[in-house]
C-alpha cells in the first residue's frame, strides 16, 4: 500500500487538498486517457486504483467528482480484465456498492451528467463486471442495491438503449449466480404484481423482460420459494409469501415454465378444509386458466370439482369465472357447459343467478348451444323472481342483438313465446317485466314505425298458441287498465273502488293504496298534472306518450329512494302505456302482409286503427280475396271509418257469400243489404250455396245488429210477389231469436225451390211450428226450460 501512485502520461497528481474545479479537471484527463486504452498486460495502476477507491473519492460531496471517479475505476476494471485491479474483498465491495449508487443517476435523463452515467452503465454491462461481486462475501447485498436502482430508474424518458443495457446487466448476473438471496428475488418479482405493476409501468416491463430472458436461471429459486410457501406454509421470510396467488398468476402469464413444477401442488390446496383457502386457490386457477392454454388436466378436473363445493361463495366464484374461461379456452367449453347446466338447479338463488348471468355474457357474440339455451329457457320459470328476471332479460337481449333474423332462426325464434309464457304467472312483477321487455327489446318503441311494424309481425309469426293467447291477454289488460285510470282521473278523490282496482296492477312493495291517495290529491289540486294524464291516455303515438310520461314524472319529483310516489307513478304509467301499437305502426302494418294479426290488433287496440288513412292501405286487400279480404273487412267493421270508396268491393264480396262482408255492411251501411236482395234472389237458382252462405252470415250477426238486418230482409220480402206468410209473434225480450228465425225461414224458401205440393206441405209445417212456438212462449218459463232440456 506504500507503493508510489503511477499516473497516466500527461496527467497530474490527484491530491486531496486540490480545489473542486482543479480536481475535476485532472480526473477528466485521467478518464479520457483510460477511455482510449484497450487493455494492459501489467497492472501498474493498482496504487491509483486503490487511491480512487478511497473514501475521499467515494464519498466526495461533488457529484461530478464521484461520477468521474466511478468512470475511471470502471475503465480500470475493463483494462485489467479478467483480473481485478485489486483483490481486497472489502475494498471490492465498497467499489461495487459505489457503482450501484452512481447508477441511480439514470433516473434523470435530462441532466448534464447523464452521458457519464450512461457510459458507466454500458461499461459495466458489456464487461459483466458485477460478476466479480458474486465471489465476495455479502456480495448479494450489493446486487440487491443494483437491481433496486436499475428498476427505479426505468421510466418513459429513459432511452431504450439504456433499458436494454440494464436488462443485459441484470440477466448476466442472474445467469452466473448460483444462489440468489430472497431479497434479490423479491426486488425482481415485486415489480410484476400490484401495486408496483400498476404504479410503475416501465419498471414492470423491464422486470418482465429480465424474467423471460432468465427463466432457466430463475426456475430453481422460484420453485423453492413457492414450494416453501404453498406446501410448507412458510410466510415470514418474504412479503410475497403473504399472498402468493397474484405472483403465481403473473408468472404463469410471463413465463409458464417457471410454474410447471409448482402448479400440481395447487391440487391439494383445492381440497383444503379452510373455505377461505379454497376460495383463493379457485380464484387463482380461474385467472390462470383464463390467461392461456394450460396442459394440466388433473388440475383442471380438480378445479371443475369446486363447482360442487359445499361453500356457496366457492360455487359462485367458479361459476363467475366460467365466463372468462369460456372466452379464452374454446376447447374447455364442453366441460364448462356440463358444470353450468348442473349449477342451474343449485339450491342457492345467488348461484342460479350467477349461472344465468355467466351464460348470457358468454353467448353475446356467438350462437348459443342447445344445452345452454335450454338452461336459460328453463330458468324463465324459476321459482324465484330474480332468476326469472335475469333469464328473460338475457334472452331478450340476445334476441335484439341477433337483428331482424332473430324471429326466423333457431333457437332465437323461441324467445318471444318463452317471454309471453311467463305472463301466465300470477304476479304483478312478472307481468310488468314482460310488458317492459316487449316494448324495449322485442318491439323497440323508439324505432321507426316501419321497423316496429316489421318487428311486431315477426314476433307474432314466431309465437305459439299459448303465447298468442297471452299476447291477447296482455293487450286486453293494458286497455282495461287505461280505462280504469281514465275513470279514476275523472274523479280521483271519490272513487275508492277504482283505486283498489288500480292498486292490484301495482307491486305491493310500492305501497300502492297510500300513494294512490296522494296522487289523487295531487290530481285534484293540480289541473296541469290532470291534463297531462289525460294527454297521456289520448296520445296517438309512442313518442308523444313518452313525452307526457317525462313531464308527469318531473312534476311528481326526483327519483330518490325515499320518493315512493315517484316510483309508483312510474310503474302505473309504464303498465298503462301501449308501446306495441300506435297510429303510425297501424298504418305500416298492412305492408307486412300478415292478415291474421291485423284484425286481432284492431279488436284489442281499436283507437289506433280508427283513421281514414288506413283505408287506403286496406283497399288492395279487398281485391285479394281469401284471408286478406276477410282481415280487411274485419278491420273496417271494427274501425267504423267512412268507407264509400271500399263499398263496391265490399258489396261484391257480400254477393259471393263473405260473412264478414255482410257483417261490415250490417254495421256500417245496413240499408245496402236491402239493395242486394234482388241479386241474391237471381243467384238462388244457379248458385244456391252462395245464398246459403249469405243467410248464414246474416244469422251470425250480433244481437244489436239483428234488428237492422231483419228489417232489410222484411222490406225485400214485401216487394216479392209471394203467398202471404204468417208473421211470428215477437216479444221484446226475445226479438233477437225471432229475427234469426224469420231470416232462417226466408233463406230456406229462397235457397230450396219447391214444387207446389212440396211448397204447400212446407207451409203447413211452418204454420204448425209457429203455433207450437207461440204456445211455448205463452207457457210458464219453467215449462219452456224443461222442454228445451228434452230437446
Amino acid at each position: 500500500m506504500n507503493d508510489p501512485i503511477v499516473y497516466p502520461p500527461n496527467c497530474q497528481e490527484l491530491a486531496e487538498d486540490l480545489s473542486k474545479e482543479e480536481l475535476i479537471r485532472r480526473l477528466k484527463a485521467i478518464q479520457s486517457y483510460f477511455q482510449q486504452v484497450d487493455q494492459f498486460t501489467q497492472n501498474k495502476y493498482e496504487a491509483l486504483s486503490r487511491h480512487l477507491a478511497s473514501e475521499f473519492f467515494l464519498e466526495h460531496p461533488s457529484r461530478d467528482v464521484r461520477m468521474l471517479s466511478a468512470c475511471c475505476l470502471a475503465d480500470l476494471f475493463r483494462i485489467l480484465a479478467p483480473e481485478p485491479p485489486f483483490y481486497d474483498h472489502g475494498l471490492l465491495k465498497q467499489v461495487f456498492s459505489f457503482f450501484a449508487r452512481e447508477l441511480s443517476g439514470l433516473r434523470e435523463p435530462d441532466s448534464a451528467a447523464f452521458s457519464k452515467h450512461f457510459y458507466l452503465l454500458e461499461n459495466l454491462a458489456v464487461l459483466r463486471t458485477f460478476i466479480l461481486c458474486l465471489e465476495i462475501p455479502d456480495g448479494m447485498d450489493v446486487i440487491a442495491l443494483l437491481f433496486k436502482n436499475l428498476l427505479e430508474a426505468a421510466s418513459e424518458r429513459l432511452p431504450e438503449k439504456a433499458k436494454q443495457l440494464s436488462i443485459q446487466l441484470m440477466t448476466g448476473i442472474l445467469y452466473e449466480a448460483d444462489n440468489l438471496t430472497q431479497e434479490v428475488l423479491d426486488l425482481l418479482l415485486s415489480h410484476v404484481i400490484p401495486p408496483l405493476k400498476n404504479q410503475r409501468k416501465e419498471a414492470y416491463r423491464l422486470a418482465v423482460q429480465v424474467i423471460q430472458k432468465s427463466a432457466n436461471s430463475l426456475e430453481k429459486p422460484v420453485t423453492d420459494f413457492l414450494h416453501s410457501v404453498l406446501v410448507e406454509g412458510h410466510r415470514s421470510h418474504s412479503e410475497l409469501a403473504e399472498d402468493p396467488n397474484p405472483l403465481l398468476f403473473e408468472l404463469q402469464t410471463i413465463a409458464p415454465s417457471l410454474l410447471a413444477p409448482v402448479l400440481p401442488q395447487l391440487e391439494f390446496k383445492l381440497k383444503s378444509t379452510d373455505e377461505r383457502e379454497r376460495k383463493e386457490v379457485c380464484r387463482l386457477l380461474a385467472d390462470i386458466f383464463s390467461a392461456e392454454p394450460l396442459d394440466q388436466k388433473p388440475l383442471w378436473l380438480a378445479f371443475l370439482g369446486r363447482f360442487r363445493d359445499r361453500c356457496i361463495d366457492v360455487r359462485k366464484l367458479c361459476v363467475h369465472s366460467a365466463g372468462t374461461i369460456w372466452k379464452a379456452q374454446p376447447h374447455l367449453r364442453a366441460d364448462l357447459e356440463a358444470e353450468l347446466i348442473a349449477r342451474a338447479t343449485d339450491p342457492d338463488e345467488g348461484v342460479r343467478v350467477e349461472v344465468v348471468l355467466t351464460v348470457v355474457n358468454s353467448l353475446r357474440r356467438e350462437s348459443p348451444s342447445e344445452g345452454l339455451f335450454r338452461l336459460l329457457a328453463e330458468r324463465t320459470l324459476d321459482r324465484k323472481f330474480r332468476v326469472r328476471k335475469e333469464s328473460l332479460q338475457g334472452l331478450c337481449a340476445l334476441y335484439r342483438a341477433s337483428g331482424t333474423s332473430a324471429a326466423e332462426s333457431e333457437p332465437y325464434k323461441q324467445i318471444p313465446s318463452l317471454l309471453l309464457h311467463v305472463y301466465y304467472i300470477d304476479s304483478v312483477a312478472d307481468h310488468a317485466l314482460v310488458e317492459q321487455l316487449l316494448g324495449v327489446h322485442m318491439v323497440p318503441w323508439q324505432s321507426e314505425a316501419d321497423e316496429r311494424a316489421q318487428a311486431l309481425t315477426a314476433l307474432w309469426r314466431s309465437l305459439d298458441r299459448r303465447a298468442r293467447d297471452a299476447f291477447d291477454d296482455l293487450l286486453r289488460c293494458k286497455q282495461h287498465l287505461r280505462e280504469e285510470l281514465r275513470q279514476w282521473i275523472a274523479a280521483p278523490s271519490s272513487r275508492g273502488d277504482r283505486m283498489a282496482l288500480l292498486a292490484r296492477s301495482l307491486e305491493s312493495s310500492l305501497r300502492p293504496l297510500p300513494h294512490l291517495r296522494s296522487l289523487g290529491e295531487r290530481l285534484t289540486s293540480d289541473s296541469a298534472l290532470k291534463r297531462l294524464f289525460s294527454l297521456f291516455l289520448d296520445a296517438p303515438t309512442c313518442s308523444k306518450r313518452a313525452d307526457c310520461v317525462r313531464q308527469i314524472l318531473q312534476k311528481i319529483g326526483q327519483p330518490t329512494p325515499g320518493n315512493g310516489l315517484y316510483w309508483l307513478t312510474r310503474q302505473l304509467l309504464e303498465r298503462a302505456s301501449q308501446l306495441l301499437v300506435d297510429r303510425d305502426a297501424a298504418l305500416a302494418l298492412p305492408s307486412c302482409d300478415e292478415p291474421a294479426l291485423l284484425p286481432r290488433l284492431a279488436e284489442l287496440e281499436p283507437d289506433a286503427f280508427q283513421q281514414e288513412a288506413l283505408l287506403e292501405a286496406l283497399l288492395p286487400w279487398l281485391d285479394m280475396g281469401g284471408a286478406h279480404s276477410e282481415a280487411a273487412l274485419r278491420v273496417l267493421r271494427i274501425a267504423a271509418m267512412p268507407f264509400e270508396r271500399a263499398l263496391p268491393a265490399v258489396k261484391k264480396l257480400a254477393l259471393e257469400g263473405s260473412k264478414w262482408a255482410v257483417r261490415t255492411l250490417a254495421t256500417l251501411a245496413p240499408t245496402e243489404l236491402a239493395h242486394l236482395l234482388p241479386e241474391w234472389e237471381s243467384r238462388a237458382a244457379t248458385k244456391p250455396d252462395a245464398l246459403g252462405a249469405i243467410a248464414a252470415a246474416i244469422l251470425e250477426q250480433p244481437a244489436e245488429l239483428e234488428v237492422s238486418v231483419r228489417h232489410c230482409i222484411t222490406d225485400e220480402d214485401e216487394k216479392t210477389p209471394r203467398k202471404a206468410k204468417k208473421k211470428p209473434v215477437v216479444h221484446d225480450d226475445e226479438s233477437g231469436s225471432a229475427a234469426k228465425e224469420s231470416v232462417r225461414r226466408s233463406s230456406r224458401r229462397k235457397v230450396e225451390p219447391q214444387s207446389s205440393e212440396e211448397e204447400k206441405s212446407s207451409e203447413e209445417k211452418e204454420s204448425s211450428e209457429d203455433e207450437e212456438e207461440e204456445k211455448e212462449k205463452a207457457s210458464p218459463p219453467v215449462r219452456r226450460a224443461s222442454k228445451r232440456r228434452k230437446k
